[in-house]
């Protein structure tokens, strides 16, 4: 994408919790929903099963993302610091998850900056 003024930009990701519990595939048919519908838009979901006592992130990067510096595998390494667990993946697509459900707040305050500053 461009501006009017000729300067690069990137779209601002989407960070959002999603009611999915452990159903990943659900998150990962989100995720193509919006790579499909936007394919500058770098989009990281999380979702929360209490029952299980399981947090669950799964993230995917846009090409411009990558190219300003925002990596999925990085970006949701930052959130498995937080909630206890492990993750992995590509440039453009990761996944990460964990224990500690009590901890989704400040993990989606830690991804939100962690995009930000990438994309800035």
């Amino acid at each position: 994408d461009r501006d009017v003024t000729g300067v690069q930009t990137c779209a601002l990701p989407i960070l959002r919790v999603l009611n999915a519990y452990s159903n990943t595939k659900a998150l990962d048919a989100a995720l193509k929903q919006v790579k499909t519908l936007s394919p500058s838009t770098s989009a990281l979901f999380f979702t929360v099963d209490r029952d299980a006592g399981k947090l669950f992130c799964l993230s995917s990067v846009s090409t411009d993302g990558v190219t300003k510096g925002l990596k999925a595998n990085e970006w949701v390494g930052k959130v498995a610091e937080i909630i206890g667990g492990k993750g992995g993946g590509k440039a453009e697509s990761a996944q990460a998850s964990g224990n500690k459900v009590d901890a989704l707040d400040e993990a989606v305050k830690v991804a939100t900056e962690f995009a930000k500053l990438k994309l800035v």
